[in-house]
């Protein structure tokens, strides 16, 4: 509709009045831009802090305006293309996310506690299969680091050093997301 109210009024208008207007047009195009790249740059910003349920919010309002002013607008390739590039972003983050985990030594969960970015990754799990199995696989990876140290704890001598283990476990678990607090304080 918009493409043929703009035909309409070249055919109508006067050469200046056709000046403004595609100069008007391309003043638009270039704001429409250069926002919804700054938009996408937050999005970035919202990925790498964690913040997954912002950053999809973002994400679903910059690709609803693409798709409302795509036909209409010149220039909404290179947002597309950048919003195509935070698939890309995410992937690496949730794969350092994985990784962190899977490194990191139980003692040190204190220092950056495993339920906070669970909670996170809670919110947005119904949005992404990749959310959902990071989910799982986190779980997974801290189930299985903590059982492995209350195994450790268990099998070391002397009572002393023992001793220091457990409550390293206990100390980790504590920084676990509830359920898995739960699951493991009945099981262990």
């Amino acid at each position: 509709k918009i493409k043929s109210i703009e035909t309409y009024l070249l055919m109508e208008l006067k050469e200046e009045q056709k000046k403004q207007m595609k100069e008007t047009k391309e003043k638009v195009q270039n704001l429409v831009v250069t926002k919804l790249g700054k938009i996408v740059n937050g999005i970035e910003d919202s990925i790498r802090a964690y913040n997954f349920l912002e950053a999809q919010r973002k994400k679903d309002d910059v690709t609803l305006i693409l798709q409302t002013l795509g036909t209409y607008l010149d220039g909404l390739e290179k947002v597309n293309e950048q919003i195509n590039e935070l698939e890309e972003f995410k992937k690496k983050v949730i794969s350092e996310i994985k990784g962190k985990y899977e490194e990191k030594n139980i003692e040190t969960y204190y220092l950056d506690p495993p339920k906070y970015i669970y909670e996170k990754l809670l919110k947005v799990e119904d949005k992404s299969e990749e959310y959902r199995n990071l989910v799982s696989e986190l779980k997974s990876i801290l189930d299985k680091k903590i059982r492995e140290a209350y195994s450790d704890a268990k099998t070391t001598s002397p009572f002393s050093e023992a001793l220091k283990k457990f409550k390293s476990v206990e100390s980790a678990i504590k920084t676990l997301p509830e359920d898995l607090q739960h699951q493991l304080q009945s099981e262990l």
